[in-house]
């Protein structure tokens, strides 16, 4: 995906990307040769006069002597170019962000590893925000526990944990919230079996019964 974002009337001459997730895992404004060879050209040519990448977004800034109109088109092919090939955006990072030793190797393994990060970073938002404050209001909490090709892990804590409404939470609350969040595929929860906290919700059903009527959700 490599969609333009509306101009900015306070940086007329910036075009900012939106980007498909895990296509680039690092914040950086590279030099121009450090630039794939498409972007370089541009360079050379004064079509681009600065690039910004991070993840899930680029921002270039066109040459001095061209404008956004002319200078767009240029710019989104060669940044198709370089995004896709295989595992998108070069990044000399990659090696440390991947869960195994040989995923640095694998394309695939980067984009799906940098779109999960991306992908748990807006979850925490989420969880932080506005859904975090609701819960933490009726003395609960959703921890994220991990995310892993698109499936989004909590854990139910505090009152919570084995309450009637937290079917209700989850789908129509906490889901339509993170069905907005590129890369997102599903949500689970873990396997409690622990007895439920005591509280004014001590008595609704086991999480493993509720959950199971959830459309979308899977152990």
């Amino acid at each position: 995906m490599l969609l333009p974002t509306p101009i900015d009337p306070a940086a007329p001459d910036v075009i900012g990307w939106r980007v498909g997730p895990g296509l680039v895992r690092v914040d950086d404004r590279p030099e121009d040769a450090e630039l794939p060879a498409e972007l370089h050209d541009l360079f050379e040519r004064g079509v681009l006069r600065s690039v910004h990448v991070r993840p899930g977004r680029i921002e270039t800034r066109v040459g001095a002597r061209t404008d956004v109109a002319s200078a767009g088109p240029a710019i989104r092919a060669a940044l198709f170019e370089v995004l896709s090939r295989p595992g998108g955006w070069p990044s000399a990072d990659d090696a440390h962000h991947t869960s195994r030793s040989d995923d640095a190797a694998d394309p695939a393994a980067l984009v799906r590893s940098g779109a999960d990060r991306e992908l748990e970073a807006g979850v925490r938002e989420v969880l932080d925000g506005e859904f975090g404050i609701y819960t933490a209001s009726h003395g609960g909490h959703v921890e994220l526990v991990g995310v892993s090709q698109g499936v989004v892990t909590v854990a139910l804590t505090g009152r919570c944990h084995g309450c009637a409404a937290a079917e209700v939470t989850l789908r129509d609350n906490l889901a339509a919230r993170l069905r907005r969040l590129p890369g997102y595929v599903d949500l689970r929860t873990m396997d409690e079996r622990a007895s439920w906290n005591a509280g004014p919700c001590d008595d609704g059903p086991r999480e493993a019964t509720f959950l199971a009527r959830l459309p979308g959700f899977r152990r």
